[in-house]
């Protein structure tokens, strides 16, 4: 055996140009909403320094999920405005921020993104539930904070099949439909539920 560094040398340079890429699988798909379910996994080869930026990006955005919601209460105005703020920084699909040009290269990340990070947080139920619990809150706030018709595209997208309850059940319901997620009255009439 001989230690030099010139054949130490060749052997890691071989072995980084073998394994420069991952292979995701093939890339026909395309990513056509903010909103994911995440139930198909992407299918394309990305390199190695684009997985770990995208999975280092992932879990920065979820950080901050977790920090937001220890600092203001969930769903108001001050938790919005922080989400959006501190999302765009590092996520701006996730804050409803991202430019018309990156939106494919955006959704993309995003779902890559989710899948890296439930292979690499599958290890121990403790970080499992951590991931699981940020994914959601995530969702949720993705999902209040967009549009009706972007709403509807991904409940047809999902073939979740909801229908929007009418004002005067709304009315009816107010207090109980406040009281179940959590939200002022105020907050509630504003809003738009489904069933």
């Amino acid at each position: 055996m001989q230690f030099d560094s010139g054949s130490s040398r060749i052997v890691r340079h071989g072995i980084r140009t073998n394994a420069t890429r991952v292979k995701i699988s093939n890339s026909d798909r395309t990513y056509s909403s903010n909103l994911q379910m995440y139930a198909v996994p992407p299918s394309e080869e990305i390199s190695i320094e684009e997985f770990d930026d995208i999975a280092i990006e992932r879990v920065k955005a979820l950080k901050v999920v977790e920090d937001v919601k220890e600092r203001f209460t969930w769903g108001s105005n001050d938790f919005m405005n922080a989400m959006t703020r501190e999302l765009s920084k590092v996520m701006p699909i996730a804050a409803g921020t991202c430019l018309p040009a990156d939106l494919e290269q955006a959704r993309r990340r995003d779902v890559i993104g989710h899948f890296i990070l439930r292979l690499a947080f599958c290890r121990s139920p403790e970080s499992t539930k951590w991931l699981v619990t940020q994914e959601v809150d995530l969702f949720r706030f993705r999902f209040m904070s967009a549009t009706r018709p972007k709403i509807v595209k991904f409940l047809e997208e999902n073939k979740i099949n909801l229908n929007v309850v009418d004002k005067q059940e709304q009315e009816e319901l107010m207090t109980e439909l406040a009281a179940g997620c959590g939200i002022s009255i105020d907050q509630a009439m504003e809003a738009e539920f489904y069933k």
